[in-house]
């Protein structure tokens, strides 16, 4: 079954009409550029990431999608980009035309700092959203959590963090970085007085700006990071849906032990009489399936297996939240034997048709 799409429809943020402005190039009003990074920080939040935008030419709709995207790689990289782009023009044209000069000075001063309010803006949201996944405000089941944190850490903080580290040689700080040792050369020894002040002022905006940034790689790396991994790794943990899944026996074992339980897998092999009944069965019938060579009874009792499968890892995940692991870890060795015993009959399958 194909995956449900989801069609989001975001209607620009205020604007302004400025005299003899035609409609499509009317720009945001302030009250708008105010309230776009608030729609911003909703959908981060929400984790209401698109994958196709549509925008329209208009002006007002254009800025609006600026301030209300979240930091996804290619924004990153989109900033990464334009400022290397601009610095490249300021280097090759330093001692061309000044006008031009002054502009592509301009220029990259406020990329810069719409790059640098982006990233704070991110981190913020970020931080919030994630000590509230932490206290779990909205109440979300754990399973929710596991992919919220997984996709934070994936698409939000690893690529922030390999901006925002200076050492990383095609980081955006490290390019930043340089710019401001270009800027310090030529705000003490420039023929041109105005735009030896605009490198003067480029220069301590740039050392401003490494400085946030490095602030801000400190709480992703110190704080932020860390949480996540931390709600993650006790997500994992305490879901009953997708910690049974891959590998049921380390899986299982590994919960049981960070609990104080232990799973005796080998030797503990008591299970409920309902149950033994149920295994009796099913061994009954996988055995007249086997030799009747009858795919149908088998196919069936495939179903049944799958059944009890399910609503094992539903109870399992139920007495998980609960924190009632010794329950869970009995589950557990009933959800080893319908694994085993699911394998058994797959085999036979091949036996058949083979």
């Amino acid at each position: 079954m194909a995956a449900m799409r989801r069609l989001m429809l975001l209607r620009h943020a205020k604007s302004a009409w400025p005299a003899n402005t035609a409609d499509r190039d009317r720009p945001l009003a302030t009250r708008g550029r105010e309230a776009a990074p608030v729609m911003g920080r909703y959908l981060a939040e929400e984790l209401l990431l698109p994958d196709l935008v549509m925008i329209s030419p208009a002006k007002r709709t254009a800025e609006t999608w600026e301030l209300v995207k979240p930091m996804l790689p290619e924004t990153i990289e989109k900033y990464h980009t334009s400022i290397a782009e601009l610095f490249r023009k300021i280097r090759e044209n330093i001692n061309g035309d000044k006008v031009t000069l002054s502009q592509r000075l301009n220029d990259l001063a406020i990329e810069v700092r719409s790059f640098y309010e982006m990233v704070e803006r991110n981190t913020i949201s970020l931080l919030q959203e994630t000590r509230e996944l932490k206290a779990n405000v909205k109440k979300i089941d754990y399973r929710e959590k596991i992919v919220r944190a997984s996709r934070w850490i994936d698409e939000y903080i690893i690529p922030l963090n390999k901006i925002l580290d200076i050492n990383h040689s095609t980081s955006v700080a490290n390019k930043l970085y340089e710019i401001s040792e270009y800027s310090n050369k030529y705000r003490l020894n420039f023929d041109d007085e105005n735009s030896r002040v605009q490198f003067e002022k480029l220069y301590f905006q740039l050392i401003q700006v490494n400085d946030n940034l490095l602030r801000q790689s400190k709480i992703l790396t110190n704080e932020l990071l860390p949480l996540i991994e931390r709600i993650r790794t006790e997500s994992i943990i305490l879901t009953g849906w997708i910690t049974y899944l891959k590998n049921p026996y380390k899986r299982a074992a590994y919960l049981c032990e960070l609990n104080g339980i232990d799973l005796q897998a080998e030797s503990n092999t008591a299970m409920p009489g309902d149950f033994l009944m149920q295994q009796m069965e099913w061994r009954e019938a996988l055995e007249e399936a086997k030799a009747a060579k009858d795919i149908d009874a088998l196919d069936a009792l495939n179903g049944d297996l799958q059944n009890a499968r399910k609503a094992e890892v539903a109870r399992i995940g139920e007495n998980l939240d609960a924190h009632d692991f010794a329950e869970a870890a009995k589950g557990v060795r009933k959800l080893m034997f319908l694994e085993k015993f699911a394998i058994e009959i797959a085999h036979i399958f091949e036996h058949i048709e083979g």
